[in-house]
This record gives C-alpha cells, structure tokens and sequence, in this order.
C-alpha cells in the first residue's frame, strides 16, 4: 500500500510560495498518495481528529504548510497536540516554540525583544541598529535606526499595536546579503545568494535580488550545525538565512526557496526534499 501524506494549507500560505503545488506533486511522483484540506477544516469527532480530507491518524506524514487563521491557531494547536509529533513533518510544537526571531538566537547578532518602545530604547548606543517585529515576514517594517530623535521614533511607532519588536544589533555581514539553503531531514538541499535591493532586507518579496550559490566550507559549517539542531527538534523542513559569522534567521512554518531555485538552476529540487523526508521514516 502506497504512504499517505497530508497537505494542511490555507488561502495566506498559498499566496506565499507555490509549496502547496510542488511539494505534493514530488511525494506524488515518489507514488504517495497525497491528499490536501484548509488548516479550518480540522476538528474533533468523538476523540478522533479529522479533517475535510479525513482522519488524521490514517496518514503516514502531515506538513502544516503555513500556521492558518491567527485567531484559531491556539485551538487547532490543541487538536494536533493530540498526534504523534514524529507523524509531523514539522510538529505543532515547532510552530508554537521554535518558529519566530528567537530562535537559535546564540547564533545571531546582540538581540533584544520587547512590546514595550521604552525597554528597547534603553538599550540603544552609538552604534547603528535593526529594529522589525517578532513576528513579521516579508521584509515588512524593516528599519536601520540608531540613537536619536528619529530612531526613537520609528520604534515608538512600530510598538503601538502592542506587538513584540526586537532590536538587534546592525552588522555589515548581514546588511551585504544572506544565504538561504533549504534543508530536509538534516540534509542539506540547495543554496542561493539573496542581496538587499532598495531597503534593508535582503527578503526576496521586497526586492532583492537572488543569484546561484555554492557554499564555502565556513558556511557549510555554519549550516550543517544549524541544521543538526533542527534534526534534534523533529524539524524535518526549514530554511537557514546566514550571513557568516551569523546566523540571521530559521523560517520553518512555509519557507520559501523551491521556485528560486528552479529559476536559478532548472532542477527540481522539491523532488530532493520530499525523497529526504521519505527516507526519514525509514
């Protein structure tokens, strides 16, 4: 009997990247059945968990593409709280504490966070800074500030809807650009180079710019340990940004990449992480 895999998606992820689209047709060519529904269509039945495409437990693997509705997120973490992490390509757990700007924090710049302007602002010197929300995505609300009037300013005004901010350190490794690599079940996939366009971030959605990338030996290094951390946490997919010596980010939730790389080399590399995933059950 061939394995099942289940797609949990929503309208915001599929606007996001085309995951939804490649990845079930690389499980699909490694003859899985694959299957998708919307993150609202889970619920509880008489202690099972189903969703429009069926029941939970009768799928080897599930991928939670994206985290769903913000207002329901908290009650359908609850519902798959109640699977098997190891049925999860990356488990709820994952989502709830490993997905976001804090993690693997040792690896990155000084950082500070916050929902208060004033407990940031205290912590602001001569040097220059980078302050964006906890929980931001898209290169949005990005600014390089410093010590003054202004820089005062633009956190005060970021801190007002009561989100949690963070300052980190500005450095001039990151500001140059990052290295994504995708990785799948500690392998590592593919790499490309990402280089800030106009603003301060080199997030491909506002605007940067990407180019083929093969890793040196240091960044290798760099990332192979990144992605052993994400083996020992059940994160089975996820991209690594760094910009040696730093760590800049770890996207687990739908990082993109696939497409990038497919313009960039023409190969399919959806196909590479949906055979490492596999092999992962092994």
């Amino acid at each position: 009997m061939n394995k099942r895999i289940l797609f949990l998606t929503s309208n915001a992820a599929l606007a996001s990247n085309d995951n939804h689209l490649r990845l079930p047709a690389a499980f699909e060519a490694l003859d899985w059945e694959t299957r998708c529904a919307d993150h609202e269509s889970l619920k509880l039945e008489a202690g099972r968990v189903v969703s429009s495409a069926g029941g939970l437990t009768a799928f080897d693997l599930i991928w939670l593409v994206g985290f769903g509705a913000h207002a329901t997120f908290a009650d359908r973490a609850q519902l798959l709280h109640r699977i098997e992490p190891e049925r999860f390509v990356n488990p709820v757990q994952a989502f709830v504490f490993r997905h976001g700007k804090f993690y693997l924090d040792e690896f990155m710049p000084t950082m500070f966070a916050s929902a208060k302007a004033d407990d940031l602002i205290a912590h602001l010197d001569a040097g220059d800074w980078i302050v964006k929300p906890a929980a931001g995505s898209f290169g949005r609300d990005v600014h390089r500030i410093c010590d003054d009037t202004e820089g005062h300013a633009t956190i005060r005004r970021l801190a007002q809807d009561g989100r949690y901010l963070i300052l980190q350190r500005y450095t001039n490794e990151i500001a140059r650009g990052e290295v994504r690599t995708l990785v799948a079940a500690g392998r590592l996939i593919a790499s490309y180079r990402r280089e800030p366009g106009t603003g301060n971030t080199a997030n491909l959605a506002a605007g940067a710019l990407a180019s083929a990338h093969t890793l040196t030996a240091e960044e290798r290094g760099l990332v192979e340990t990144i992605a052993t951390r994400l083996k020992r946490d059940r994160i089975r997919f996820a991209a690594i940004d760094i910009a040696l010596p730093w760590l800049v980010e770890v996207n687990i939730a739908n990082p993109g990449g696939l497409a990038t790389l497919a313009s960039l080399d023409q190969q399919c590399h959806a196909i590479d992480v949906a055979r490492a995933i596999a092999d992962s059950l092994a």
